[in-house]
């Protein structure tokens, strides 16, 4: 089965291949929020159309996916990549957008990351995953999920006039641990 086509379920989340179906208004507004994107590259930048996400989605890499993450009471919520998959070193890089503010600090981005990255180690014999970023939440959020930090590109990044480092943080396979609060229990459907 491929990633096009798989469902990863977690103890409060299920993760399923992010489609035209999933391009609503409510998502749409995530892409210019400004709240939302503080620390995302897309701040400042113009408005995106359906049918830009349209084009986005069908001009991925066939070793790229993205997931939709969806919430109990609260639906989508926002949507974890990784890829594209670099095959001959077995290592991706994954990224998060967790645009309903009403979900923040629960918990759920720290368990779509672990889903993801838990499928690529175990499913896809994946070795290595890596992320960069500005945000101190993520930083802190794959910390806690056991990422290290690699390096830093000191103010990296300049927003509303105020510099921040932009972080490099990976996990290996060998590092990865399972983390039975993020499991889905037995039955879970």
């Amino acid at each position: 089965m491929s990633d096009a086509e798989i469902e990863l379920l977690g103890a409060r989340l299920r993760l399923w291949p992010f489609t035209v179906s999933d391009i609503s208004d409510r998502y749409l507004s995530w892409l210019v929020d400004d709240e939302v994107n503080k620390f995302s590259r897309r701040l400042g930048k113009p408005p995106e159309s359906a049918e830009n996400v349209r084009t986005w989605l069908a001009s991925r890499a066939k070793d790229e996916q993205v997931f939709a993450i969806h919430a109990p009471d609260l639906g989508h919520i926002g949507n974890v990549k990784y890829g594209p998959v670099n095959w001959s070193n077995l290592a991706a890089d994954i990224s998060i957008l967790v645009g309903e503010v009403r979900s923040w600090g629960q918990g759920f981005g720290a368990e779509a990351i672990y889903l993801v990255s838990k499928h690529l180690f175990i499913d896809r014999k994946i070795n290595r995953l890596s992320a960069a970023s500005i945000n101190p939440a993520f930083i802190h959020m794959v910390e806690k999920l056991g990422w290290q930090r690699e390096g830093i590109q000191r103010e990296e990044s300049r927003i509303c006039g105020q510099f921040y480092d932009s972080v490099l943080l990976s996990m290996l396979k060998r590092d990865f641990r399972i983390m039975p609060h993020y499991e889905a229990a037995a039955g879970h459907e």
